[in-house]
């Protein structure tokens, strides 16, 4: 499940335009996934997100180190940790914000 995304638009699309989407991880800690995902037309940028998300197995939220070991996949990235703090910090205060609380 994805538990948030932020995005930002660089540029439009018109009507029926086609572009790629390119994604990959990005950083992992011990419960989330973060994916960067880029929308590209042209070799020219027109969205950026990051997204982040977990895997479930039922209710229960599966460790990133279980899924790395299941899929034989070694080391998780873990670059970017100061862009994953900024982007947890302005979660939290734009979920404050429109929640209230």
């Amino acid at each position: 499940p994805i538990r948030s995304i932020s995005a930002q638009f660089i540029r439009p699309l018109k009507l029926f335009q086609t572009a790629n989407l390119v994604t990959r991880v990005f950083h992992v800690d011990e419960s989330w996934i973060y994916l960067e995902q880029k929308i590209i037309r042209q070799g020219k940028i027109i969205a950026i997100c990051i997204v982040k998300g977990t895997v479930k197995k039922g209710k229960i939220s599966v460790s990133t180190n279980e899924i790395s070991k299941e899929l034989e996949i070694g080391e998780l990235p873990a670059e970017g940790k100061n862009i994953i703090d900024s982007y947890e910090k302005e979660n939290d205060l734009v979920y404050k914000r429109l929640c209230g609380e």
